[in-house]
């Protein structure tokens, strides 16, 4: 009876060790897991913030083109205005004298 009671202690001490061990074991793997998914995360967020600040640029640069787009339009429109204006002058003119 007292060699069944040593030999249970016995195997209750080797069963919590593999049990320890195993879960340490566990453990390791899934901090090392964590750590990978942590690595790629981070990897996703670089690419991300760069391709974030591309597309700021490119916004700025549409934004500066739509810019001079406009200044062009303005002045083309001014010049149309003009042109208009001096070639109803001469045509005023010309049926002026052709009278």
């Amino acid at each position: 009876m007292k060699k069944m009671k040593s030999i249970s202690k016995y195997a209750i001490i080797f069963i919590t060790g593999i049990l320890f061990v195993s879960c340490q074991e566990s453990r390791e793997k899934a901090r090392k897991k964590l750590n990978d998914l942590n690595e790629q995360v981070e990897q996703i967020n670089t690419k991300l913030d760069s391709g974030i600040k591309k597309i700021e640029t490119m916004d700025s640069i549409i934004g500066a083109e739509t810019k001079q787009l406009k200044e062009i339009d303005s002045l083309i429109k001014k010049t149309s205005t003009k042109i208009d204006s001096i070639a109803t002058e001469k045509m005023e003119a010309w049926k002026n004298s052709a009278n």
